[in-house]
């Protein structure tokens, strides 16, 4: 009779165990990158003259690039979200102060800051966070079962993947990230917006 006690003792906590780690990773989502690498379309390394600058908000930058050029953030003023579709190509959802465009490999798209790319049929999204006269910095997020795309309902039930994001880029013209599936690579600046290929 003991042992039946024990023995039941132990599988209740075993259950109870991994339901509380259920529970735990439903609210704490995070992501699991692709394999990644940054090619850079640089002839020869180059030291810089300097590590760091001050930026009017109080932050530091380091120095980004083949011609270490220093780019402080510049944050959006709006941020409001409301959502209509219309049936361009590439799809575009539009806000008063940015857009979700959604496309498939191989295609490209032209962002403005705050603006957003879905790549559909390769499962990531990527946001145009900032930009410069010859750099961008974007956010790539890929998309699962524990992650919807920005456009769409998010899903009533997430399964259990634990994942890592994947660190902002920042893309000089010509530069490609390249991923498992897909390469991404920001082909020009111009006007304030920025062209990437997806391939």
């Amino acid at each position: 009779m003991g042992f039946k006690l024990i023995l039941f003792v132990i599988v209740v906590a075993i259950i109870v165990a991994i339901c509380g780690y259920v529970l735990f990773l439903q609210k704490t989502p995070t992501q699991i990158p692709p394999p990644t690498t940054i090619v850079a379309t640089t002839t020869s390394p180059q030291a810089c003259s300097q590590l760091a600058k001050k930026c009017s908000d109080g932050s530091y930058v380091g120095p980004t690039g083949p011609n270490c050029v220093f780019v402080c953030p510049v944050f959006p003023t709006n941020t409001s979200t409301s959502i209509t579709t219309s049936t361009i190509t590439p799809t575009t959802t539009s806000t008063a102060s940015h857009s979700i465009y959604q496309l498939n490999t191989p295609g490209s798209v032209l962002l403005r800051q705050g603006d957003i790319a879905e790549v559909r049929n390769e499962n990531f999204y990527f946001t145009l966070q900032r930009l410069a006269s010859s750099f961008a910095f974007i956010q790539i997020t890929p998309v699962g079962c524990w992650n919807s795309f920005p456009s769409d309902t998010p899903p009533r039930m997430r399964c259990m993947i634990a994942t890592v994001p994947i660190p902002p880029q920042t893309f000089s013209i010509g530069q490609t990230y390249n991923a498992a599936n897909y390469h991404l690579t920001l082909t020009q600046i111009a006007n304030a917006t920025a062209t990437f290929l997806v391939n």
